[in-house]
């Protein structure tokens, strides 16, 4: 699709950017929590436990699920099983622990998405704030911006340059309409005030293939999509989502530090239960997955994923939930973007 032409960004908008994007730098394990009862805490697990991966096996978050659910089940002592629902831009699996009984034995390994549909969709099965309990977030998944070699571009001040001398001119590609690097590329536009045109595709394979071959000229997308073209030199990479620099790509600079101060985006994941979950039961895993994420083998591996190792408890990451939504809830509707 075709951005319509760019209208200045109120102040207003710009400072709610940069705030949700950096809700979580300082957040830690939060209190607030209900003592648990000792019966409680004791029971809890009393079987195997499931953990909804709403995508495909195969990919970097199901891969990090597994290396989390699998510490998680060391320490806890049952067995954590990875349990795929795709479909529907993740609805089918979250729906799925929605519905789950709220004793804590169902989890759901939940993503950006779940910021992201509430204003794309109409009609949704679940209310994303009332029907889901935030236990912890896990991890980041850093955008890198890169671009074919062929564009005579070499950091984002020239990239920003070639396009506003050229509207719609600059192709972006995405792993289609709605997605966390589509918005993340129509944000990027809008704070840029420029023009780019949108090319989505059905996933970041055919996008990246494309993108190889110059058939567009830049996308905004996961690190594991692009990580081992840009280390080839088959992709330039101008800048990265996250505020600091990542130990993947220590040499290229985040966006916020290349041109555009307000741009502070990343992709993430986070633990998630069906809504009334008993207060013992939350604290438990909570601290559990304090643990699982601390421990340098689920770090390291982590890492290599792609991902940022991110811990934040449960009220922290109801806020950053909130300020997600409303922050890409705001782009969404400036951009017009809907999914039925």
């Amino acid at each position: 699709m075709t951005d319509a032409s760019t209208p200045p960004i109120p102040r207003a908008f710009r400072r709610s950017m940069l705030q949700g994007a950096l809700g979580l730098a300082s957040a830690a394990l939060t209190g607030g929590l209900l003592r648990p009862g000792a019966a409680q805490a004791q029971e809890f697990p009393s079987r195997a436990m499931t953990l909804v991966v709403p995508f495909a096996p195969g990919g970097s978050t199901d891969i990090a699920a597994r290396v989390v659910g699998q510490k998680m089940g060391e320490l806890l002592g049952r067995p954590v099983i990875v349990d795929n629902r795709a479909g529907g831009g993740t609805i089918i699996g979250t729906r799925f622990v929605v519905r789950a009984e709220a004793d804590g034995h169902t989890l759901l390994y939940g993503s950006n998405t779940l910021a992201l549909n509430p204003t794309l969709r109409s009609a949704m099965p679940y209310d994303t704030v009332k029907d889901l309990q935030p236990v912890c977030m896990v991890a980041r998944q850093p955008f890198v911006l890169a671009v074919h070699p062929g564009l005579p571009v070499q950091s984002v001040q020239d990239l920003v340059a070639y396009a506003k001398a050229r509207p719609g001119a600059v192709n972006f590609g995405s792993a289609g309409i709605g997605t966390g690097n589509h918005l993340a590329q129509e944000l990027f536009a809008i704070l840029a005030g420029i023009q780019l045109q949108h090319v989505p595709y059905p996933g970041d394979g055919p996008m990246v293939t494309d993108l190889l071959a110059g058939r567009i000229q830049m996308t905004i997308s996961t690190l594991p999509s692009v990580m081992s073209f840009i280390q080839a030199g088959s992709l330039r990479a101008l800048g990265i989502g996250d505020a600091e620099p990542l130990p993947q790509l220590p040499q290229v600079p985040p966006i916020s530090r290349a041109g555009l101060p307000d741009y502070v985006v990343s992709g993430w994941n986070a633990i998630f239960l069906p809504a009334g979950v008993p207060p013992a039961v939350l604290q438990k895993l909570t601290a559990v997955l304090q643990q699982t994420i601390a421990d340098p083998a689920v770090s390291d591996a982590l890492t290599r994923s792609g991902a940022v190792p991110a811990f934040a408890g449960p009220e922290a990451m109801a806020a950053y939930l909130a300020q997600e939504i409303a922050r890409w809830g705001e782009v969404i509707r400036l951009r017009g973007i809907r999914l039925e």
